[in-house]
């Protein structure tokens, strides 16, 4: 009998529904100013993950998203889970960052802390493993 292989499916929760969370959880965590800081970096972050986010998809996954796009406007973000972000994190600070956003060297720290505590967050929601948290973030975070 032949293996059947499911076809991927879009992610549930997805990518801008857990950001929406966090950012939801940090404004009553933390004074306006900061809260809107974190929001410009989350809305930076989504916006290289819904550009350069294709470029490290599987064949699969690069189907699924290939077809979904055709059907109508619809975003990386939009498809695929919370699992995507954290890997994505050397794009937006080698490329994304310095090439696409005019990032200053302020906006630069702030994205590294606002980054962190986003990684940190997934872990404590269980969106991403304790392993996957230390490896993506070089093993030089506590959990």
């Amino acid at each position: 009998m032949a293996k059947i292989i499911p076809f991927p499916r879009k992610a549930n929760p997805n990518i801008t529904e857990v950001l929406q969370e966090f950012v939801s959880e940090q404004h009553r965590r933390v004074k306006p100013p900061t809260g809107r800081k974190y929001e410009q970096i989350i809305y930076l972050l989504m916006d290289s993950l819904d550009t350069f986010g294709p470029d490290d998809l599987a064949p699969e996954e690069k189907t699924l998203y290939n077809r979904l796009l055709q059907q109508g406007k619809v975003e990386f973000c939009d498809i695929f889970g919370p699992d995507k972000i954290i890997r994505h994190y050397g794009i937006f600070f080698g490329h994304f960052l310095p090439r696409f956003s005019g990032c200053t060297g302020r906006l630069m720290q702030s994205a590294s802390t606002v980054t962190r505590r986003l990684a940190k967050w997934l872990a404590e929601k269980d969106h991403i493993s304790r392993e996957e948290l230390r490896r993506s973030l070089g093993g030089g975070i506590r959990t």
